[in-house]
Parts: C-alpha cells; structure tokens; sequence
C-alpha cells in the first residue's frame, strides 16, 4: 500500500484527536467543559503569585480565546503563557494558535496578579477508523457500439449455382 506524506499526517492527526487526554500535569490551572477548556489558577477571579502550571493532551486545532487578562511587560517576561515556544502576556492572547505539541504553559511572577485566561478548543468527533485517503477513481469504460439499425445495408445475394 502506497500512502503520501499528506495521507500519512492525516492519519496520526485524526489519531491524536481521537486518543488525546487533556490533562493538567503541573500546578493549579483547571479544566472545565468535559477537558473543552482550561483556565488560569482561581479564575475568574485574579491568578496568584508565583504560579506555574502545565497543561498537556491539548488538541490540534485552533484555541479560542474566552478571556485573557495577564500582567503585560514588552517581552512578556513577567506573567505569561506559552504555546509553540511563543510567549502571551496583556490582553492579546492566543487566539487561533494550534498548541504543535499538545502542551500550554503558565507562569506568573512574585507581584501584580491580573482576572487571568480561559481557552477552550472545539468538541473533539467521536473516534471512529482511522482516516484513510481516498480511493482513485475507476477507469472508464470502453465505448459501446450501437445495435445495428433498419438502414444498415443487407448482405449480398446468393451466387447462382455453377453450370453442370
């Protein structure tokens, strides 16, 4: 069996939606809506200090932001998230991101504590085969030939029989 790259990706994408487990596996962020979003430490009321957590089994689709309310500093070095080694911090958070490795890091500093974030991520489908890419199509058929009709010519007569 012959599979593309393409074809391949789609498989281990539609493996990793139906088998992922979105877990919080460090500190005290929470998951809510059935593991459907997670939420910065005491939201919505204002995270603490020196806070960290980490969470894991995120799937591959685009985040969308409920709320994000962090401590914001030019670098995003204070109070902030990371998804894909890139750092959100303010009121600019990561809308749309697609979280690579499946993972959202948090990190709040030793001073100001803001409302904080929920994200959420759209319902996963239901696990079913895994996808395959599809067939290629049948070759056509080859061309009938019409029955033969009342025009067509008649066959030559009968020869007469030879002299004797």
């Amino acid at each position: 069996m012959h599979c593309s790259y393409v074809g391949k990706l789609a498989v281990v994408v539609a493996l990793r939606l139906a088998n992922a487990e979105v877990l919080v596996t460090d500190g005290l962020c929470t998951l809510s809506e059935d593991g459907g979003c997670a939420a910065s430490p005491n939201w919505p009321s204002a995270y603490g200090s020196t806070q960290t957590c980490r969470i894991t089994g995120v799937p591959l689709v685009p985040l969308e932001v409920r709320s994000f309310d962090v401590e914001f500093q030019e670098t995003c070095s204070w109070d902030y998230m990371t998804i894909n080694a890139d750092k959100y911090c303010g009121t600019t958070g990561p809308e749309g991101v697609v979280s690579l490795d499946g993972e959202i890091q948090w990190i709040s500093d030793g001073s100001e504590n803001f409302g904080g974030w929920l994200l959420c991520w759209p319902p996963l489908p239901p696990s079913g085969p895994p996808l395959l890419p599809p067939s290629p199509p049948s070759p056509p058929s080859p061309p009938q030939l019409p029955p033969p009709t009342a025009s067509s010519p008649s066959p030559p007569p009968p020869l007469p029989p030879p002299p004797a």
